[in-house]
């Protein structure tokens, strides 16, 4: 097309917009509908052209599709209808191609990923290019909410709850009270085990967990009772950790509270026990020391150390501290200042809970109501992370069974392959949801609080 064409498509795009932009945003419209509209403002059959071209834009803008759905009026529309859960994707290019989208770079990729899991999720596999389609939404979540939006209204409550409490007693909880604020000193550990939404002894070392040995006991070997423990300890322990971090900025962002994290070193001198905050200098020798020894432990980052060996990561961190730099050890302290003034605001303001009474006034029965909810989502994103694992799981044995059993997998579907490597290496390290639910019950659904 030539520079005169071009404006003329432009305008007669405008014109097709702002014909659309007449109607409900929520109406649907069929291919025959929207081509009546075209006719209707361009009779003259020599802007077919131009109508190709506009009907092509609006495909793209407005995702119209061949079954006749309703067209999502969104710019961040996904066409998801040719994925399938459980489905394996080649690479990145051909994913934007399922979906209808061009390759995107950089942040605009970032960007773009992240609109994606609005409406499907998935996982790349560690060591190749291939995708897993984990699940496909009937409807969109809300942006920057599709990670933990149904657990924010109830433990902002639960934190601000439990920092007030705290001021009853504050050398247990360094807490530091004055006639306006309160200022709470505190771990994501110590915070997890304050909030009680699971039995803090689930985080402690599982070698001294005394559920893998009644687990054993059930005819299961050590080997797949370990597997799953870990991961209900690891996916629990994340999941509460960016809830936690999740309110803690939703409150900052309503000026609720003051937040600040650092790293505190401790060292002995002369048998004394000192702690002080990190120096920058510091903060850089901490961040390259869990990079080198994650490396040293075959992991790429320390993430993954801490998910797949936290207590042998742990070790390992503090001898290289103490060797390189002469410290015990390096602990991550969360500083929360509240205004005491905040305390008596009603919750209603800066939650979408319906209760308005301020903290103050919230009764032991309310706490212990909010905190089976969030147990209650704990148990179905658990659900939902064992679903999302078995896919994973199931795509990796897969291939790993193909490339040893070549003559075996010929003419097999990969159902079929897949029952075959089950039998044939029996008690594999597989995620079991039955293991799940026994560890769920003796840790998430406990009586005592």
């Amino acid at each position: 097309m030539n520079r005169k064409q071009k404006s003329l498509a432009n305008d007669f795009q405008l014109k097709i917009y702002r014909a659309i932009a007449k109607s409900n945003e929520s109406e649907a419209y069929t291919t025959y509908q929207f081509l009546d509209r075209i006719n209707a403002l361009t009779p003259d059959i020599a802007y077919m052209l131009y109508i190709a071209y506009g009907i092509e834009q609006y495909y793209k803008k407005y995702a119209i599709q061949s079954n006749e759905q309703q067209a999502y009026c969104d710019d961040n529309y996904v066409n998801t209808d040719r994925l399938y859960i459980g489905m394996t994707v080649k690479d990145y290019k051909e994913l934007c191609s399922l979906v209808y989208e061009e390759p995107k770079t950089g942040k605009s990729k970032q960007l773009q990923i992240e609109n994606w899991r609005r409406y499907f999720d998935f996982e790349k596999l560690t060591y190749s290019n291939q995708y897993i389609i984990l699940d496909i939404y009937n409807d969109p979540k809300e942006r920057n909410q599709y990670r933990s939006g149904k657990y924010l209204n109830e433990m902002k409550v639960l934190l601000l709850a439990l920092i007030y409490s705290a001021k009853e007693n504050p050398d247990r909880h360094y807490v530091n009270v004055t006639d306006t604020t309160i200022t709470y000193c505190t771990t994501y550990r110590k915070l997890i085990d304050s909030i009680n939404l699971v039995k803090p002894q689930l985080f402690d070392s599982f070698l001294l967990c005394s559920i893998l040995d009644e687990l054993v006991e059930m005819g299961y070997t050590k080997k797949l009772a370990s597997c799953n423990y870990r991961f209900c300890q690891n996916e629990l322990y994340t999941k509460i950790k960016q809830i936690i971090d999740d309110a803690l900025k939703s409150l900052e962002n309503n000026d609720m509270i003051t937040v600040q994290k650092y790293n505190v070193i401790v060292t002995e001198e002369k048998g004394e026990v000192i702690h002080f905050r990190a120096t920058d200098e510091q903060e850089g020798f901490i961040t390259s020391a869990n990079k080198i020894v994650a490396n040293d432990m075959g992991y790429k980052n320390s993430n993954k150390a801490k998910y797949f060996e936290r207590e042998n990561f742990r070790k390992n961190l503090n001898d290289y501290y103490n060797k390189k730099y002469g410290w015990k050890y390096v602990y991550y302290e969360i500083k929360i200042i509240v205004n005491i003034d905040n305390f008596e605001k009603n919750i209603s303001e800066y939650t979408a809970l319906s209760i308005d009474e301020p903290i103050l006034k919230l009764s032991n029965e309310d706490r212990q109501t909010l905190k089976q909810i969030s147990k209650h989502n704990l148990g179905k994103y658990l659900e939902s992370r064992i679903s999302r694992q078995q896919i994973v799981d199931k795509v990796k044995y897969i291939e790993k069974f193909k490339k040893g059993n070549v003559k075996k997998c010929e003419g097999l579907s990969d159902d079929e392959i897949f029952e075959m490597y089950i039998k044939e290496i029996a008690q594999t390290s597989f995620i079991r949801p039955e293991i799940i639910e026994l560890i769920e019950q003796a840790y998430l659904y406990n009586e005592s609080e």
